[in-house]
């Protein structure tokens, strides 16, 4: 029998996933011209505050992930989430990510000239740019993973590193660490001129793949050497019996049930009741003189 409510849980965390890609594909459309520019810095802030918004909308509905590198590092860090889920991702990711491409670059742009894709800078060579490529999709996804089981400050802190990765690989790589946004622009480049280079585009596919695997990888080490088993139990060896440790979220504790083995106190009416000896006011009564309205 078909689980219809798992698939239509699917269905709306891949329309999350594919809405999220597009805003934020079509969000760095607009971003890389400034980038270029003296306001690099702002650039970068503005795309590390979006990522982070989009991701705190995710929360609940698919994880907010609106990146294939990110989604390949969960799935491997948590057998729970499955390739099958994993394809979904990706293909919506894909998706939004080409259409936000298209609709800023084609539509609203009307340019491709104007810087609008991640690309190598004339300083640096492709060797370095996949090495930072790699280096900071590690440190995205790592951060990712650690955020997801800690469940704290969520959002904030992966779009911090989205905007510290950009800053310091603009004049490198360009700082995408996201296949899908990257495929988004170079296809919404190449609407308006289908002249643009593409010879980059797979270290922007390469790097960011690499980095996921070391960063799931890494992880699943911290919690093996930790020797809980568990990557949500952060306690240790040296933890003192004083120590509090809080329950995290996902497990259901234990609630004290109330007991009923104490005798209850019953109310008395034996009390006097008050006496209303005065004379009451009269509303209407038989024989009262009532007062005639006047037109």
């Amino acid at each position: 029998m078909c689980d219809l409510s798992g698939m239509r849980r699917l269905l709306a965390a891949s329309f999350m996933e594919l809405m999220g890609s597009m805003l934020f594909t079509f969000t760095l459309a607009f971003i890389y011209p400034i980038a270029a520019g003296p306001n690099a810095y702002f650039g970068a802030l503005a795309a590390g505050l979006a990522f982070a918004a989009l991701v705190f909308s995710g929360l609940g509905i698919s994880g907010g992930h609106y990146n294939p590198a990110i989604t390949l590092g969960v799935a491997i860090d948590d057998p729970d989430f499955g390739w099958y889920r994993f394809v979904y991702y990706v293909v919506a990711q894909f998706i939004g990510a080409i259409l936000g491409g298209v609709i800023a670059i084609d539509v609203i742009i009307e340019d491709a000239s104007s810087n609008v894709v991640p690309t190598v800078a004339s300083v640096a060579s492709e060797p370095k740019a996949l090495l930072v490529e790699i280096l900071f999709a590690f440190f995205l996804v790592l951060v990712v993973l650690r955020t997801v089981q800690k469940q704290d400050m969520y959002g904030f802190l992966i779009g911090a590193v989205v905007s510290v990765g950009m800053i310091v690989t603009l004049d490198i790589s360009g700082g995408s660490f996201n296949p899908a946004a990257s495929t988004g622009l170079y296809i919404g480049a190449l609407s308006v001129d289908d002249k643009t280079n593409v010879d980059s585009l797979w270290m922007y596919f390469l790097g960011p793949f690499l980095g996921a695997v070391f960063a799931a990888l890494f992880n699943s080490i911290l919690v093996f050497l930790q020797g809980k088993g568990n990557a949500y139990d952060y306690t240790t060896e040296e933890s003192s019996d004083d120590e509090v440790v809080k329950p995290q979220p996902g497990y259901e504790q234990p609630q004290p049930q109330p007991t009923y083995s104490q005798p209850q106190p019953q109310p008395t009416y034996g009390q006097q009741q008050p006496t209303y000896n005065q004379p009451q006011p009269s509303y209407g009564g038989y024989g009262q003189p009532q007062p005639q309205p006047r037109y």
